[in-house]
């Protein structure tokens, strides 16, 4: 039998005890979760004894010295995804990074020079990915199925869903806020079916009307409005250097009838799709069809993370490629970082390479 590989989790906050950890333990067979850090070292002692791991640490940096470490999950806050990445990738660690993949894309430029310098595998934690109906589109997509993809709605929508917990309300510490946490999920499900062509442009605006309000019915309780000073919504128009569009929405509270809709729908030139539940568009040439495939195995949120991780340890087992490329993950946070220009700006923000 192989030797296991030994994990090292960086943040020991709620994406830690309820995905990352969990997910490891699942494959205790091919990996062992043998350290974790935290800022608040006795948060980190809890968390060690909990789940039963060895050894605990106030500075990440103690972790990343011990050579039994092979990998390595970031579930710190967004701030300071890029110095824990950049220290583990140098310290000859693979890292599987939380999303988004850092504050901007300056920082997540960084992270993959790191991982190319150290020839250590890099991936972020896209786990929408993971969805039984997410595979089977792709696969259809890539065999050409819906032809040349040119156009896509992009929904990740809650009517009322701040969160109350952590440090979200803060751009200092989380970069900004719908638009960078769950904007990003579906940004990078949607940029990936589509094939990841390079963004050239985006024109929206983010908003921050009922985040700020203190008089609001929220789902996870009272949130922070005093210190509120990111998005609760995002609405943009993304262009890609092939043609393509991408119609893009997003908020945490918005004033929508449903109170949670996530929704993607594709327009290729020989079909389209709609991912939510999964459906397929097309004509025949004598009468138009919709099929809907399935039934399918329904994953939740943290059997999606489970999927995840066991495929990144495969691909450090095996020398594979990870699912989430760092390059793709980039690109997602390009679009997020010319979203907020074209919001500061009131016009059209150009991406650059």
């Amino acid at each position: 039998m192989a030797e296991k590989l030994g994990v090292g989790i960086i943040g020991v906050g709620s994406i830690a005890t309820m995905c990352h950890i969990p997910g490891y333990q699942a494959i205790a067979d091919r990996v062992e979760v043998r350290a974790v850090a935290d800022v608040v070292e006795e948060r980190a002692r809890e968390v060690a004894a909990e789940f039963s791991v060895p050894r605990a640490f106030a500075d990440y940096r103690q972790l990343l010295e011990l050579p039994e470490i092979d990998l390595v999950s970031v579930c710190v806050p967004p701030f300071a995804h890029r110095d824990c990445a950049v220290d583990a990738l140098g310290a000859g660690k693979h890292v599987l990074c939380e999303k988004p993949m850092a504050m901007n894309s300056a920082e997540a430029g960084e992270m993959i020079a790191a991982a190319e310098s150290a020839g250590k595998k890099l991936s972020v934690q896209f786990q929408t990915r993971q969805t039984p109906q997410a595979r089977l589109l792709k696969s259809k997509i890539e065999q050409g199925e819906l032809g040349r993809i040119y156009f896509a709605r992009a929904q990740y929508l809650r009517r009322r869903g701040i969160p109350s917990w952590g440090m979200f309300h803060s751009r200092a510490h989380n970069g900004g806020g719908a638009l960078i946490d769950v904007g990003v999920h579906i940004l990078d499900l949607t940029m990936w079916l589509m094939g990841s062509p390079k963004p050239v442009a985006a024109f929206g605006s983010t908003f921050d009307y009922l985040g700020r309000r203190d008089d609001i019915w929220n789902s996870f309780g009272p949130h922070n409005h005093a210190e509120f000073d990111v998005d609760d919504s995002a609405f943009a128009c993304v262009k890609f250097d092939n043609g393509a569009i991408v119609n893009f929405e997003c908020s945490w509270a918005a004033n929508f009838q449903a109170r949670a809709q996530q929704q993607l729908t594709i327009a290729g030139d020989r079909g389209g799709a709609q991912v939510f539940p999964l459906k397929l568009f097309g004509d025949d040439g004598d009468a138009l069809y919709d099929i809907e495939p399935g039934p399918f195995e329904e994953l939740d949120y943290k059997a999606q993370h489970r999927a995840a991780i066991d495929r990144f340890v495969d691909a450090v087992e095996n020398d594979r490629p990870v699912l989430v490329e760092p390059q793709q993950a980039r690109a997602v946070t390009q679009v997020i970082d010319a979203i907020y220009e074209s919001t500061e700006s009131g016009g059209l923000a150009r991406i650059g390479p």
